[in-house]
């Protein structure tokens, strides 16, 4: 059972990993697509149809190519959809966050709650039911995306049994029937391919089951002719034969199967259907010109042959024959008027008689020269990838330049601002060596990564809260050689020391993390076949230390009110198809509430930061002005989760080791304390807030679950779970400059 289960959650990672590449395949074929029918309206009157083919084939090999397989250049046409994606990204306004009124008076907290503090709200938007429906719609399609990865390999699995199997059985039909040894038939097709250079031997099978002239087989091809076909005049029978060797000598028969293949990526595309059928119907044009030119080049000292008109009758005659109902059906088949249904095939057929027309007349040598230098540089330009380039700095004198690192010292919530200086030696010989780049661009990716981890730290307010002076804004520049200067707060100091130390260790790899959170009604343990690794019961942590009371000459008061209630924590770590089957056993508690949180991509070494918090404001206390005059006393409260992780490769690359740290806070009830101060009734709100931190270190390897249970308490009724899933990604992503210095969006009040 755990072996199939292992088995589905494998088909799951790779079904999300393939569809999530044919989706951005997708997207930089239609870049291509669109200049393509731009051609199509706009100059097809100078491009013959093997030239507008060979077009829709570039959006096909497009679409088979995923993004970064190719070379990046400055002229590729991802650039025109990056560059408004870059522009439009750095001209976005920031929304305004909510800002607390500034609270002057005592009214609200001498009247009652509802007035203790006032916030200045967006006003109430009204919501049309066109919004609603499409916001619905877009509720319902967030639903079907976990099952997409399933549906599309179903899809795939689906078309590639049907094919293979229908394949077989007709091939093996085929085998039963000896080739034609009928003289005439014989003498036409060798003097065909005679005429065309083909030399290996191709037998023809006469064979009731098929309703046009067809080859079949990439290998060994031979020549279906239907039985009735063999009544047509030599000069139609020699017209068909040369149209199925214009196949064969162009390898279509072996392009079908690659065609094949990729239908089973993008059965479910448009995009491709879009491309396959231009590219199968324009093919079939440039078959009919090369027998036209081989039809001429034959009876070149016969002008009054009108080769064109005699082709034309064959596809009309050839039309006209009913269809044979036969489950019998050529796979693959390369024939002279297709397989397509009635409206496509009479549209193909069309466009056909209309091609022919223009088939055989010459084209100037200059024209076709300007054509096939443009049909080049539109695939150098269509087949590669964008190529990101780094936004220079504008020039700024150093901050380092003319001081010695004697500053005053800028106290804050992190602690002192002070500078440092790194060696990076070791870090930038583990990532040049790892990850094969240069080391300007090994320094390049540091710099900017450090940079970056300032965004974070300031934009978390447990970090920081005030702006920092002019002179001390956090900075990180390179010095002489391999050396990093870095001024920032203490905090951050510690957090960049401990990445530029993990580089140097084991690289800069990236781990991706998916954390789950799971409400059941009971505990699963067993039916998902796991056992927990450990079980213990936690105490709180300390909060107010007799060491630490602050001495001044006012009074000062410190309180803090604690509960000493142990809470149990189990902990297991669970494999793939563990974890798979635990996620199927949640979902069938029809009393249970999953949620599943955006997943994290973190650097070696990096601290990251996942919350789902709501801050509460409560007037918390009344302070008397120089006035005399009662000032409000607020105090935000947050309720909800934060997930403080941080990874660290192993040497080998192969695991990780894991420290995390879980705060979870819940706001059980809001009391009321009434008093009289200067002879008027005041009150002020005593919240009671349930406070548990969790703090966890493990190691893991690729594809592992950390799995942590929070059973019922007092205060919960469920068991609650917290799942950590950790991929490890060993080339680094590096996002270019100009994305990488967005400012980072502070949490909402």
């Amino acid at each position: 059972m755990n072996g199939f289960l292992s088995v589905l959650s494998e088909i799951e990672n790779y079904s999300e990993t393939v569809l999530e590449a044919t989706i951005y395949s997708t997207m930089a074929a239609t870049i291509l697509a669109v200049f393509v029918l731009a051609i199509n309206i706009l100059a097809r009157r100078w491009l013959t149809a093997g030239q507008m083919g060979l077009l829709w084939g570039l959006v096909l090999i497009r679409l088979a190519m995923p993004i970064g397989l190719g070379p990046e250049s400055f002229f590729s046409l991802q650039n025109l959809f990056t560059s408004a994606t870059q522009d439009a990204t750095l001209g976005m306004e920031l929304p305004e966050q909510w800002e607390p009124v500034d609270y002057q008076s005592t009214d609200a907290a001498i009247h009652g709650i509802s007035e203790t503090a006032s916030f200045a709200t967006p006003p109430t938007i009204e919501i049309s039911f066109t919004e609603s429906l499409l916001q619905a719609l877009i509720h319902i399609i967030d639903s079907l995306l976990p099952f997409l990865p399933f549906i599309w390999f179903t899809g795939a699995v689906l078309i590639l049994g049907r094919m293979l199997f229908t394949h077989w059985r007709f091939t093996r039909k085929i085998n039963r029937i000896p080739a034609s040894t009928e003289e005439r038939l014989l003498q036409l097709w060798q003097s065909c391919c005679q005429q065309v250079r083909v030399h290996r031997s191709i037998p023809i099978i006469v064979f009731d089951a098929v309703s046009q002239p067809s080859v079949m087989g990439a290998i060994k091809p031979k020549l279906l002719l239907p039985t009735d076909v063999t009544d047509l005049k030599d000069k139609q029978l020699r017209l068909i034969m040369l149209h199925e060797l214009a196949h064969i000598t162009r390898w279509d028969l072996g392009v079908n199967w690659i065609l094949f293949g990729l239908r089973l990526f993008h059965w479910w595309n448009p995009l491709y259907w879009l491309a396959a059928t231009r590219f199968h119907s324009l093919r079939e044009q440039s078959r009919d010109a090369m027998v036209l030119r081989w039809r001429e080049q034959q009876d070149e000292n016969n002008s009054q042959s009108d080769h064109s008109r005699e082709y034309s009758e064959l596809l009309l005659t050839l039309a006209q024959r009913p269809d044979v109902r036969s489950r019998w059906r050529v796979s693959l088949p390369v024939s002279i008027l297709g397989f397509l249904k009635n409206p496509l095939c009479k549209r193909s057929l069309s466009n056909r008689l209309k091609a022919l027309r223009t088939a055989t007349v010459q084209v100037h040598p200059l024209q076709k020269t300007l054509v096939i230098t443009a049909i080049i540089l539109f695939t150098a330009s269509g087949l590669t990838d964008a190529k990101y380039t780094a936004t220079p700095e504008p020039k700024r004198p150093l901050w380092t330049s003319g001081t010695n690192f004697e500053f005053k010292s800028v106290v804050s919530k992190s602690g002192p601002v002070t500078v440092r200086v790194y060696d990076l030696s070791k870090s930038i010989k583990r990532i040049m060596k790892d990850d094969q780049i240069p080391e300007d661009q090994a320094h390049q990716w540091m710099l900017l990564l450090v940079r970056n981890q300032f965004g974070f730290l300031k934009s978390s307010h447990r970090y920081h809260d005030e702006p920092f002076p002019e002179d001390s804004i956090p900075e990180a520049e390179y010095g002489e050689g391999h050396q990093l200067i870095v001024r920032a707060p203490a905090a951050w100091q510690k957090e960049i020391g401990f990445m530029l130390n993990a580089w140097g260790k084991s690289g800069m790899g990236q781990v991706t993390f998916e954390t789950r959170t799971a409400a059941l009604s009971k505990d699963i343990a067993k039916l998902a076949g796991f056992e927990w690794n450990r079980l213990k019961a936690f105490a709180p942590v300390e909060q107010v230390s007799f060491d630490e009371l602050p001495g001044s000459e006012e009074t000062v008061v410190q309180a803090s009110a604690v509960v000493d209630e142990y809470f149990p924590i189990r902990v297991a770590v669970l494999s793939k198809a563990q974890e798979f089957q635990f996620r199927q056993i949640a979902q069938c508690d029809s009393r249970a509430s999953m949620m599943s949180a955006p997943k994290m991509t973190s650097f070696n070494g990096q601290r990251v930061m996942l919350c789902n918090l709501i801050r509460h404001p409560y007037v918390t206390g009344l302070q008397k002005q120089a006035d005399g005059q009662l000032q409000s006393v607020v105090e935000t409260i947050e309720e909800g989760m934060s997930l403080t992780l941080r990874p660290v490769y192993s040497a080998d690359r192969t695991a990780i080791h894991l420290n995390g740290l879980i705060q979870l806070s819940q706001i059980l009830e809001v009391n009321l304390y009434v008093s009289e101060i200067q002879g008027k009734e005041v009150a002020v709100q005593v919240p009671r807030v349930f406070r548990r931190r969790i703090s966890v270190a493990s190691n893991l390897k690729d594809a592992q679950c950390l799995l942590i249970c929070i059973p019922p308490s007092p205060h919960e009724k469920q068991f609650n779970y917290l799942m950590l899933k950790v991929r490890l990604n060993e080339k680094p992503i590096i996002l270019p400059a100009p994305l990488a210095y967005l400012p980072p969006v502070k949490p909402e009040e």
